[in-house]
């Protein structure tokens, strides 16, 4: 039950450092960094979200244009009677 803990002494660390470091890093290293427990209440919610997506960026957003085609989309669904 004696098991001799090894002290480390604290090492100064500048953003270069961490700019060097993290370059080295492969992409399912970074990856893996990434990944934080969805219940940990510490860490912002936009960070705990599980959900990546893979897509590529399709290009600027035109709200006008998203707007028209929601409203076209909603208009040419038949509303249910109930």
């Amino acid at each position: 039950m004696d098991e001799m803990i090894e002290q480390v002494n604290p090492v100064h660390v500048t953003l270069d450092d961490l700019e060097e470091l993290i370059g080295a890093l492969s992409a399912e290293e970074i990856e893996e960094l990434a990944e934080c427990d969805p219940d940990d209440s510490n860490m912002p919610p936009s960070m705990r979200c599980a959900y990546k997506c893979n897509k590529a960026a399709t290009g600027e957003v035109n709200r006008d244009k998203l707007l028209d085609g929601l409203k076209e989309q909603a208009l040419a669904i038949p509303d249910k009677i109930i």
